[in-house]
């Protein structure tokens, strides 16, 4: 296990986070997945944690995230289901 050390705390906060589609429906192709993936690595990297695992299916994205113990998860988790869905849009 790797821990992970600040000027007044050292941890290791892993969440596992999973996506769905509206109605599990399945929209989410390679390409998609590919592009939410490289997203959601961005987005991380802006709360200062980093996406330590991401795999898509056809209808839902599983993510594993470390983030330090001053971010809120509700927050990263908000802010990801938000951004996500506005790029995939998007594109």
């Amino acid at each position: 296990m790797e821990y992970k050390k600040t000027f007044h705390s050292v941890y290791s906060l892993t969440y596992h986070m999973v996506f769905v589609t509206k109605y599990r429906k399945p929209v989410i192709s390679n390409e998609i997945g590919d592009f939410m993936k490289e997203q959601a690595a961005y987005l991380c990297g802006r709360f200062r944690g980093e996406l330590v695992s991401a795999e898509t299916d056809m209808d839902h994205i599983h993510l594993l995230v470390s983030l330090p113990p001053s971010t809120t998860p509700s927050v990263v988790v908000r802010t990801l289901k938000t951004q996500l869905s506005r790029e995939v849009r998007e594109q």
